[in-house]
């Protein structure tokens, strides 16, 4: 349940992202902040948990050494993601993309990462999962999108309390939140998609 609230809210919460400055009131509220926070966190400790319970993934149709290798492989994809888009688009960005949220981000970039992503890991992990071709692509771009929804939320949030970082912790890359945005929505997407599948 926790899972699934957060991957909806994560949905929602694109809406948010795309009309943003316009809804900046409402997600000052103390409400919003609070309950949003605790579905998405409860989500995300909740997706962990599930890995990491000796049943957990049982069921699940994966082919793995040690089930917490998972952990790494949804990182993996949010760290694809966050380095392919910044190199495609230091070199080939033009035109911005949700600017609104974060000035930086260029759809070049974006449609860089988010088509070569898929295909990379793809290629690098077939064997790991009981699936068809198709399901396994759908269930790495559905992720990929995830961790850019994360990232893009946590980016608003920022923007919403007019911080640039929300801490200081590791200089020039800000807090310990600000690497994790994007993990927080990766794995409860892969944790329930994988489940539906």
């Amino acid at each position: 349940s926790f899972i699934a609230l957060s991957v909806v809210l994560f949905l929602a919460s694109s809406l948010f992202i795309l009309s943003f400055p316009l809804n900046k009131t409402l997600l000052k509220n103390p409400f919003v902040w609070a309950s949003s926070g605790l579905i998405i966190h409860l989500g995300f400790f909740a997706s962990i948990f599930e890995i990491i319970s000796q049943d957990g993934l049982s069921d699940l149709s994966l082919d793995l050494a040690h089930e917490r290798f998972l952990i790494l492989y949804i990182v993996l994809i949010s760290i694809l993601m966050d380095s392919i888009a910044y190199f495609a688009g230091k070199s080939l960005g033009k035109r911005p993309f949700i600017n609104n949220v974060s000035p930086n981000k260029t759809m070049e970039g974006f449609l860089a990462a988010i088509i070569a992503t898929p295909v990379l890991l793809f290629l690098s992990s077939q064997a790991m999962f009981e699936f068809s071709a198709m399901k396994i692509i759908f269930l790495i771009f559905a992720v990929a999108i995830f961790s850019v929804i994360g990232d893009a939320f946590a980016s608003m949030m920022k923007r919403v309390i007019e911080i640039k970082d929300f801490s200081n912790l590791i200089p020039g890359h800000g807090g310990l939140y600000d690497r994790l945005d994007s993990h927080i929505a990766a794995f409860p997407c892969f944790i329930l998609i994988l489940n539906l599948l």
